[in-house]
């Protein structure tokens, strides 16, 4: 007894260490395989955690936005202070981290500068973008300041340093503000850097114009301010000759994105006969058909011919795919990007600023930094550059171009346009981040800034798509469509726009 006793008692430490061994070479094996299988993770957005991702995309990564947030890391701490443009929000929401932004955010904090990061649309969208609805925080109190304001107050903040525009992934809008800021004493400097890949659903990094930034040195802040701030509100002599009341509501089982128009140009004030974009499918009035994110429809004839992000033309009768086509023509399309006019399909790339057709139109397209378009029949809208154009879409013709308030598209996926749209006197454009809606006569005069607070709600994340017929003007929210009456009781005296060629720069005039 006391023998075995005595064998127990020195096998016990012996087996205590051989299980204490095994338990660290577990671990050293683990954690090398972990280790190992990190090294060899594309570099790419949305990247699944190897044994970190349950399937419902709760862990991912993105290995070259860890980079981004270490080199703005040392940025910061050198004194400069980083303004983020990111349009691509979809790569990154509060349950799935792996953006940009976020390293950007961690980056500032661990230079001790957490003020010195900042993101330009989430400061004009007063939103917190890691938070989801219902919980929606907010950046600025909007009763008391707007976004403009509230910049000017965080880079105040930051101290006397050098602002550090910078555009990751760069954007029509974007190249157009940076020339700005470029002319207001800025530096710009090219980044080598390597594309973040996006997941399937995005466009190629490649696709756009390579990253960059602007410099913009102390003794220049003002000017890139006054830049900024007439690029977002230009000075435009705004008349109160536009008015808009709710007529109606129509839910879907889906988000909108986009708002298309009316089966019949007689039915407009129903919101039943509207065309109506989703992820997955697209409600013809009250038929729904299977399309992939539709982002323009053509009535031909007895059937309805649909183009979806991808450029592909679906043609549909009775809401069944009756046929299916890719269009060469076209590259991929934003929402809003895209129209028919004159019997063709017109698309501007959001990201170069380009105009295509598809079939090719018969006169050369109209060269520029296009960021939206909108068609009715043979009239071609297009935006860009801080001005409207009017266009005969069977001519190539330019009819009437004046200056306007171009804004963002309110941040989602690159590539996006800003809404606009067509009625039938006027042009109305929709700036999501302040929740207002610009009227144009079709002869160019600014007929009215409409705020849409005191119509309807406003979803925290702005308005999501926009369109127009007759004197019917639609807005999509959420899961929500709400047609406007649109009232124009006057006629501003006011001059057409002028244009000045020489220095690019719209300049109302009003008449006295």
């Amino acid at each position: 007894m006391g023998r075995g006793t005595e064998v127990a008692r020195r096998g016990g430490p012996r087996r205590l260490a051989v299980a204490a061994g095994l338990l660290l070479a577990l671990g050293a094996w683990s954690g090398g395989t972990l280790a190992a299988l990190a090294a060899a993770l594309p570099r790419a957005g949305r990247v699944p955690i190897p044994f970190g991702e349950s399937g419902f995309g709760d862990g991912l990564a993105c290995l070259q936005c860890v980079e981004e947030g270490r080199r703005w890391q040392r940025a910061i701490a050198g004194g400069e202070v980083i303004v983020l443009f990111d349009s691509d929000c979809e790569r990154e929401d509060a349950t799935s981290p792996a953006g940009v932004p976020m390293y950007g955010r961690i980056g500032a904090r661990a230079a001790g500068r957490p003020e010195a990061f900042l993101e330009l649309y989430a400061v004009l969208q007063n939103v917190e973008r890691e938070d989801d609805p219902p919980r929606v925080l907010q950046r600025w109190d909007a009763t008391r300041t707007n976004g403009l304001v509230h910049l000017e107050t965080r880079l105040a903040a930051a101290g006397d340093a050098a602002i550090v525009w910078e555009f990751r992934h760069p954007t029509a809008w974007e190249q157009s503000l940076a020339d700005r800021l470029e002319r207001a004493g800025g530096i710009r400097r090219a980044l080598d850097l390597p594309d973040i890949p996006p997941y399937p659903r995005m466009r190629p990094a490649g696709d756009g114009a390579p990253p960059f930034q602007i410099v913009t040195p102390l003794h220049e802040r003002g000017a890139a301010l006054a830049a900024l701030r007439a690029w977002l509100e230009p000075p435009i002599a705004w008349a109160s000759c536009a008015t808009a009341a709710k007529r109606s509501v129509r839910t879907i089982d889906n988000h909108a994105l986009t708002v298309i128009g009316p089966t019949s140009a007689a039915d407009a004030d129903d919101a039943d006969t509207w065309t109506i974009g989703s992820y997955a499918f697209a409600w013809l009035g009250q038929t729904r058909a299977s399309v992939a994110e539709p982002v323009a429809v053509r009535l031909a004839d007895d059937d309805v011919r649909v183009l979806d992000r991808h450029a592909h033309e679906v043609t549909l009768k009775h809401g069944a795919e009756t046929g299916r086509r890719a269009l060469a023509g076209l590259p991929p399309v934003g929402r809003h990007c895209a129209a028919a006019a004159a019997g063709r399909w017109f698309a501007v790339d959001g990201l170069s600023g380009a105009l295509h057709s598809d079939p090719p139109a018969p006169f050369t397209l109209p060269p520029g930094r296009w960021t939206g378009l909108a068609g009715v029949d043979d009239t071609l809208v297009l935006a860009g550059d801080g001005e409207l154009v009017l266009l005969d879409a069977g001519s190539g013709a330019v009819r009437r171009r004046f200056p306007a308030r171009i804004t963002p598209p309110m941040p989602h996926r690159r590539g996006d346009c800003p809404p606009i749209a067509l009625g039938d006197d006027f042009v109305v454009a929709l700036d999501a981040f302040r929740g207002r809606l610009a009227f144009y006569g079709l002869d160019g005069r600014p007929l009215g800034d409409v705020p849409l607070s005191p119509i309807t709600p406003l979803d925290p994340f702005g308005v999501a798509a926009l369109g127009a017929r007759g004197r019917t003007v639609a807005i999509a929210q959420l899961n929500r469509i709400e047609l406007l009456d649109v009232a124009l009781p006057c006629r501003p005296e006011i001059e057409p726009a002028t244009w000045r060629p020489d220095d690019r720069t719209p300049s109302p005039r009003v008449a006295r």
